[in-house]
């Protein structure tokens, strides 16, 4: 039966890690055994009625101090439990006579039962009896004798991942360590897989930790492996305990794809509608490909996300049966046979009795579905056009004409430019040319290379119809363009020979720089997605655009336009600007691009600084606010910063140009508003980032409001709600979280102070003289008590503040403010532990005055840590990320009670609506 029973237990253990119902029926009538396990081990062990199931759980929480090892015990239920219940704890290896348990509630030690589990005269778990709950705390008190003081530190192992992991969820590590002297105690981590490659590294682990499946470790074996050490004895490691372990992972990644397509039955030139929609409970990343089955497909990328939605349009041009094909892949599986192949059946459009297609003319009610017919007269397919100067121009003949009548046709040039993908040169479209006349479109100053001209043309039934040619432009070695007009003046040959040959270099010049900013737009084709995001942000190709064109009129005027000026010296003032804006264009054409490194988070306002953007406002623009005046401001900033939430890319990028390379940080940050309600942004940036506004380059149009440096960017100067600025030199990139974006109103609200307010008495005027007599003893006697207290409490104020654990904690906390006050919670959360360290070992007095301070920087701790849940769950709820937006809440649940009430009404008044949508959605 006892066999059965482990049986039972351990496969339960696998299953589920919810507190199992046993089966096994006790003695007493009415009731069943319920036991809770972790880690195979028992925890809670009760007798509960069979009509009454309450969940039951227990916190441990270990604390070290001088001469004893304690560990707090919370047994708790979310409802009244009123049977008794049996509680198992871990304890580090102790004689059973130097272990007590104290019931904080009862104030007194309860009896215990000690349990050597293997057998060395030691104690190493023990358990006693709860008689009821809501909830009751205990503590563990082990006391440390000389050798435990001295000797090998001991870890205990709290939690870690055994077995299969099939779910793809959060790796938990969790260890206790029992040490003398906490604070010397260092901690390295690893996670190593099957070929022994080290996959996660941390050689300042603090005891416990959380691993996204998903971002970090992929299907497959792996081995864990802890070793705690007294860092003062590293080199022989006899004060050290270590503890590993294996788990293996085997998550399914394999999305939900659904392809599906409008009609499956159409017509020549129809277009069908394909639809696509590719999920997964976690972020992917990766291509889809498309194969319609005439020879053509379309493809589109992804890039961690949970959802896929495209509709991709797609017209077949000649009947038949074709089979549309999804192919492409995540980063962990191939879309290949996810979802079925979609047959489309093309037929030809209807005849009428004599075989023709069917027109207008036809007495049949049949659809017109008959496409323009278009014929390309000139210039020839792949035709090799000579050019001698870009004032040759190129004639471009077509006829069209269709059987119901013309609505329009357009005509598209594209320059190839040694590039793959063609770049619209020129188009125009014709919506008067006759049924079955030709048009013809005239076009000089081409560029050398290959092109496409294509002819698309409408009927009035909406049917179309598209044919292009291909052709290159070649123009001789020496081009005979920078012969002098003949119209021009005769003056001396030498001085006219003199400015040809000057004309010549720079034409030669602007050619040189023309074939630049070409190479480099051809470039930008094959660079990686960083790169040419990177270009997009500083936009890049349309400044290019805009040199080119410059450059062009500049050989235009060389060529033909400074002929007709008549006054040499006006002449050589234009020739000398000319060469001074190709001295500048050329300065500004970049040879390569390169992205180094690229970080991305998405940040919301938490606490931000309203007050010191309110006083730079207020100073940048010369305001004659009043107090009450700028504490409206502030308030009203305040409240408006919840209507944005922002996410920020990051890049190191180096620009590399003939005569030198720039390395910048690029920022750019996408907002998403909620609403627009103000007039403009705020970007704080630290002086650690930017030393002054000088060091800042915004690409998008900004106003410097304080050198130190804070900018505003006006709402109406967002591109698709975005900014962009540059940050002269390198940094670490995770640093720019320490930028802070705000909404910001400029509006000065009006002065509303009203005047002083008295103290409302009820003392009559007859009374008045007699009153004053009490009130002036009872504030004498207040004062005389206040002024006491205060001169003890600086007494006792000044005796600490020379204790060395005080100083060194009032240290830390200044520094957890200073954490705080840059947004960087993490820092603030390591610095609190170290504080932790050093209060376990303070004086039980010197305890009683420092608490206070810790107490407030845990609850400040934990405040932003949930306004920063609280935001980001927010967000997720608008976002519709139903499963990141669950596990934040359980994330926001956990730091709930460790709050105020007044911060938990708060919170709650926030997330309320959002978590009812949520649970609506979820339902």
């Amino acid at each position: 039966a006892q066999a059965n029973e482990n049986e039972h237990k351990t496969e339960v253990e696998r299953k589920t890690s919810k507190p199992e119902k046993q089966s096994q029926r006790d003695n007493e009538e009415g009731k069943i055994k319920y036991v809770l396990y972790r880690e195979r081990k028992k925890e809670i062990e009760t007798l509960m009625p069979k009509d009454e199931f309450v969940e039951i759980y227990k916190q441990e929480d270990v604390i070290l101090a001088r001469g004893v090892w304690k560990k707090r015990v919370k047994v708790y239920s979310e409802t009244h439990y009123a049977h008794p219940l049996t509680v198992y704890v871990d304890i580090m290896p102790s004689e059973e006579s130097d272990i007590r348990v104290f019931w904080e509630e009862e104030n007194k030690e309860v009896d215990f039962q000690a349990i050597d589990d293997d057998g060395d005269g030691l104690a190493e778990r023990i358990s006693w009896v709860v008689p009821h709950l809501s909830e009751q705390n205990f503590e563990v008190r082990v006391t440390l004798h000389g050798n435990e003081v001295e000797g090998n530190l001991t870890l205990e192992l709290i939690r870690a991942p055994t077995g299969v992991m099939n779910e793809s969820s959060e790796l938990e590590f969790e260890f206790n360590v029992s040490y003398a002297n906490l604070s010397a105690v260092e901690c390295d981590f690893n996670i190593t897989n099957e070929t022994g490659e080290i996959v996660f590294e941390d050689n300042n682990f603090n005891l416990s930790h959380e691993i996204d499946v998903n971002q970090s470790l992929k299907n497959g074996e792996y081995s864990w492996a802890l070793l705690c050490y007294d860092e003062n004895d590293a080199e022989n490691l006899t004060k050290r305990d270590s503890l590993d372990g294996n788990f293996t992972i085997s998550v399914d990644y394999t999305p939900n794809v659904l392809f599906s397509a409008d009609n499956t039955s159409v017509i020549e030139g129809q277009e069908v509608a394909f639809h696509l929609n590719i999920s997964a409970a976690f972020n992917i990343s990766g291509e889809y490909i498309i194969y319609f089955g005439d020879g053509s497909n379309a493809s589109g990328t992804f890039t961690q996300t949970q959802e896929v939605v495209a509709e991709i349009n797609h017209a077949y041009s000649d009947a038949g049966s074709y089979v549309a094909h999804l192919a492409g892949s995540t980063e962990d599986v191939s879309l290949e046979g996810l979802a079925d192949d979609i047959t489309i059946s093309v037929s030809a459009p209807p005849q009428n009795d004599t075989g023709n297609n069917t027109s207008s003319n036809d007495n049949s009610s049949a659809p017109d579905t008959n496409k323009p017919n278009i014929e390309l007269i000139e210039p020839d397919e792949n035709a090799e056009i000579h050019l001698s100067s870009t004032d040759d121009k190129i004639t471009f003949k077509y006829n069209a004409s269709d059987d119901v009548g013309l609505a329009n046709c357009t005509f598209t040039l594209f320059y190839y430019n040694n590039s793959l993908l063609g770049e619209q040169a020129y188009t125009e479209t014709n919506t008067s040319l006759a049924n079955g006349a030709i048009d013809s479109v005239e076009l000089l100053n081409f560029d050398e290379g290959k092109y496409t001209w294509d002819v698309e043309c409408y009927d009035t039934s909406a049917n179309s119809r598209s044919k292009s040619r291909d052709f290159e432009v070649v123009y001789p070695d020496e081009q005979s363009s920078n012969t002098t007009n003949s119209s021009a003046s005769a003056n001396s040959e030498q001085d006219s020979g003199t400015t040809n040959e000057e004309n010549t270099d720079l034409i030669a010049r602007a050619d040189e720089l023309v074939k630049k900013i070409n190479d480099f737009l051809v470039r930008e084709e094959n660079y990686g997605r960083d790169e040419r995001e990177a270009v997009s942000d500083l936009g890049l190709a349309d400044e290019l655009k805009f040199y080119k064109k410059k450059l062009l009129q500049m050989k235009v005027d060389l060529e033909h336009n400074l002929d007709f000026i008549r006054e040499e010296k006006r002449k050589e003032e234009r020739l000398s600007e000319i060469s001074s804006e190709m001295d500048d264009i050329a300065s500004k054409i970049p040879t390569d691009i390169r992205v180094i490194d690229t970080y991305e988070y998405l940040k919301n306002i938490l606490e931000p600084n309203v007050d010191e953007v309110v006083d730079a406002y207020i100073e940048a623009n010369s305001i004659d606010a009043s107090d009450s005046v700028r504490r409206a401001m502030v308030r009203e900033n305040e409240q408006i910063q919840e209507l944005i939430a922002v996410s920020v890319n990051v890049k190191s990028v180096e620009l590399t140009f003939d005569d030198r390379a720039e390395e910048f940080i690029l920022v750019r940050k996408d907002v998403k508003f909620s609403s627009k309600d103000f007039q403009s942004l705020m970007e704080v940036i630290p002086k650690e980032i930017a030393s002054s506004a000088d060091d800042v380059e915004f690409v998008t149009e900004a106003k410097v409001v304080k050198s130190d440096p804070i900018f505003s960017v006006a709402l109406d100067k967002l591109k698709n709600d975005r900014f962009v600025y540059k940050i002269k030199g390198s940094m670490k990139l995770e640093d720019i979280e320490k930028t802070s974006t705000l909404a910001f109103n400029e509006k000065i609200p009006e002065d509303s102070l009203t005047g002083l307010t008295g103290f409302v008495t009820l003392i009559t005027r007859t009374e008045l003289k007699n009153a004053w007599f009490y009130i002036s003893w009872a504030l004498f006697l207040a004062f005389a008590i206040f002024t006491s207290g205060v001169l003890v409490r600086k007494v006792k104020q000044r005796k600490w503040l020379e204790d060395e654990d005080v100083r060194q904690i009032r240290d830390i906390l200044k520094d957890i403010a200073s954490a705080l006050a840059n947004k960087d919670l993490q820092l603030a959360k390591n610095l609190y532990l170290q504080a932790k360290d050093v209060y376990a070992l303070a004086q039980p007095e010197a305890k009683q005055f420092i608490y206070p301070r810790m107490k407030k920087a845990f609850v400040t701790i934990n405040k932003v840590e949930l306004n920063t849940l609280a935001k980001e769950f927010i967000l997720a709820v608008r976002e519709k990320r139903d499963s990141d937006a669950v596990m934040i809440y359980s994330k926001i649940k956990k730091l709930y009670q460790h709050v105020p009430l007044k911060i938990k009404e708060e919170v709650y008044r926030r997330i309320s609506p959002y978590l009812r949508a949520l649970q609506s959605r979820r339902r």
